[in-house]
């Protein structure tokens, strides 16, 4: 809740699932992988949680794979 003025808002979302989205050079540490691997995909199979990784190499293969998550979702 933030008070902006007279304007009170409120902000009532519920996530339902995370997405990892890694741009890395192939002489970068992987992080976003460990991530995903070692926590994240664990957690989304022990409860209602969806999660999603994926590698990009370039601008088309980022915009490429947001339409493949929006189709996903």
């Amino acid at each position: 809740m933030k008070d902006h003025g007279s304007i009170l808002v409120y902000y009532n979302f519920r996530c339902t699932g995370i997405i990892v989205i890694q741009s890395l050079p192939e002489n970068e540490h992987a992080t976003g992988k460990e991530l995903f691997d070692d926590i994240i995909s664990r957690y989304s199979e022990m409860v209602d949680f969806e999660s999603h990784y994926r590698e990009v190499y370039d601008r088309e293969d980022f915009f490429q794979q947001m339409e493949h998550l929006i189709d996903a979702i």
